[in-house]
């Protein structure tokens, strides 16, 4: 259970990161 919890937490922190790179780029272009 606490893998799950763990294997969430880092994917949303990963995806909160990607997200915010792309919108950076956006505002870029």
């Amino acid at each position: 259970m606490v893998l799950l919890v763990d294997i969430y937490f880092l994917s949303s922190y990963y995806m909160a990161r990607v997200n915010k790179r792309c919108s950076l780029m956006e505002l870029g272009l």
